[in-house]
């Protein structure tokens, strides 16, 4: 893993056609959420809007309750709680779940929280089935999400979402799943929408500061206030290294005044992938929604003195085409990984000289020293498989990486992978 763990947060599942999704979610995360190292592992909450005490009065929503908590989907239910912190909160919405990660909690347990809605599949990356620990055969790059954050110095990150939502014909909003630059990872974008987003504890707090629930409980608008938004919020509550800007006496106010602020910088990470289901649900109310948020940046504007049309109006676009909202390109990564070399723990890290590209683009050498087993070996290999690395042979020449496996192990890993590897001992 990269980076530590953090909160999987998904705010809202309550429909029938929505418990495979977040399951077979959470099967691709298990690798996160079920992490021997404490300081690693993710920790998941689940908001549940489905009533147990749903009257049968034969409207959607009912039969959708009803259906949720059918004795047909029990084993369902009964995987994600096995992962996840489950919270009922019958027929709340989104924005009055996501309420509920209050930062004062958020800055004492964690650095980074992802937000998953119940609509979003996310799309695999596939793994060697032949790693001798015995992992699945696929997961979610969550990892890479992290690392490219942390590496671009992101506050806020979404994956590549396939089937985004266009509303009302906006061809801007197809930056969402727009493939990765030739030799990046993906984009910075001015238009980052709500669907798998990664926040810092920062960007968190600031985000949470625009949750308002009696006047938009729909969650509506945020894209479009959330930047500007964030970088009035980080200016004025934090310096460049996270640490907090306090208040205080008049000298502290000189000592601190001209320093400099923390940057805010939002992206979209397309080499990591997911997949919006498009779905129609019985509550569907545009003009509704859209009126809540004019209520909030009246609001707002009156009550908090946060200029939230303004914000909306600070919202640019080079142009209104399917690059309108691209800033700029996000360059390749370089790949760190953290190899399981069980018989010598202070070995563990092996950079590869700090590769400068992924591994899915170019070619290059990668050499993993002080392997001390076969086993490992093959753990090794399958985690550069993760990665991106193929045989010759699976890619054009001009993509092939070559990878050399220093062993301290007397036998056995050239007759074991004698295709995969060249061991030098």
């Amino acid at each position: 893993m990269c980076g530590g763990g953090g909160l999987l947060l998904i705010p809202g599942l309550g429909r029938i056609d929505r418990l495979s999704i977040v399951s077979h979610n959470l099967y691709l995360l298990e690798p996160y959420l079920l992490h021997n190292d404490p300081n690693e592992r993710w920790d998941c909450i689940i908001y549940v809007y489905a009533a147990r005490e749903w009257r049968d009065t034969g409207d959607a929503t009912a039969v959708g309750d009803r259906l949720f908590w059918s004795a047909e989907q029990e084993s369902r239910r009964e995987y994600i709680a096995s992962l996840c912190h489950i919270v009922e909160n019958p027929r709340a919405l989104v924005t009055e779940n996501l309420w509920f990660a209050q930062p004062h909690w958020i800055r004492q347990l964690y650095d980074r929280v992802f937000v998953l809605l119940d609509d979003v599949e996310l799309m695999p990356s596939p793994r060697s089935s032949t790693s001798a620990s015995g992992k699945r055969p696929e997961s979610w790059d969550l990892s890479r999400l992290v690392a490219a954050m942390e590496f671009h110095g992101l506050s806020l990150a979404s994956s590549r979402v396939i089937n985004n939502t266009m509303a009302g014909g906006q061809d801007w909003r197809r930056v969402m799943a727009a493939e990765p630059p030739s030799g990046g990872v993906g984009w910075l974008s001015s238009f980052i929408e709500i669907y798998s987003c990664m926040y810092t504890r920062q960007a968190w707090e600031a985000f949470w500061q625009l949750l308002h629930t009696t006047t938009n409980p729909y969650a509506w608008g945020y894209d479009l206030w959330y930047a500007a938004h964030a970088k009035a919020y980080f200016n004025q509550h934090y310096y460049p290294d996270g640490s907090e800007v306090h208040v205080g006496s008049r000298t502290q106010q000189n000592l601190h005044s001209g320093q400099q602020r923390m940057p805010y910088r939002q992206g979209i990470v397309a080499t990591v992938q997911s997949m919006h289901i498009q779905g129609h649900s019985p509550t569907d109310n545009s003009q509704g929604k859209w009126n809540g948020v004019m209520k909030q940046e009246v609001f707002f504007s009156k009550f908090k003195g946060t200029p939230l049309k303004k914000y909306r109006g600070m919202f640019t676009l080079r142009n209104l085409t399917s690059t309108g909202a691209i800033v700029g390109p996000l360059g390749a990564v370089p790949v760190k990984l953290k190899l399981p070399v069980r018989s010598s723990p202070v070995e563990r890290e092996h950079t590869g000289g700090a590769l400068e590209q992924d591994l899915t683009q170019g070619r290059g050498l990668v050499v993993i020293n002080f392997v001390q087993s076969v086993d490992d070996a093959v753990e090794a290999l399958a985690t550069l498989e993760s990665l991106g690395f193929r045989k010759s042979g699976e890619k054009p020449a001009d993509h092939w990486w070559h990878c050399v496996v220093l062993v301290t192990a007397e036998q056995g890993l050239a007759e074991t992978e004698p295709s995969r590897v060249s061991v030098s001992t």
